[in-house]
């Protein structure tokens, strides 16, 4: 069975306040990095897009951020990210909101059409800028394994 490790790096995103129940991310390219430990391969993606997606406030302190597919392509092969929906809730710890890790099914495709299957992580993002808008996501890094299924 081959297996292989993935990495995003999520860029800084910015948060935008839509009304006092609702907010929107933008749409933010990351980069996507393969690496094939049995052959010694890297693959690069270098712009993996989530789109635009609504948060919505729960009650005081918490918020829940829209489920969204990210992708993205190169002459390699293409990447799709499933985010589910994610939890943002005060961190006490942080001193500010924080996006709850969450674990998105991702597919690779690569251009022998070989399909490999597999979880990233999203690890806990601090929401910084709390008080002004937009609200800045930090940088956070993705990480995840792949099983070739054909």
């Amino acid at each position: 069975m081959a297996i292989a490790s993935i990495t995003f790096d999520c860029p800084k995103m910015a948060i935008r306040r839509v009304d006092a129940g609702h907010k929107r991310t933008a749409a933010e390219p990351m980069k996507a990095t393969v690496w094939f430990p049995l052959t010694s391969v890297r693959i690069i993606i270098p712009s993996v897009v989530i789109p635009e997606t609504t948060g919505k406030k729960i009650r005081p302190w918490y918020w829940l951020v829209d489920a969204c597919v990210g992708s993205g392509s190169t002459l390699e092969g293409s990447v799709t990210t499933e985010l589910p929906p994610e939890m943002t809730t005060w961190s006490w710890s942080a001193f500010t909101m924080v996006a709850r890790a969450i674990q998105a099914r991702t597919v690779l495709v690569l251009a022998d059409g070989s399909t490999w299957i597999g979880s990233v992580t999203y690890p806990d993002c601090r929401i910084s800028n709390l008080l002004g808008d937009p609200n800045y996501a930090d940088p956070v890094t993705a990480k995840g394994g792949l099983i070739q299924v054909s």
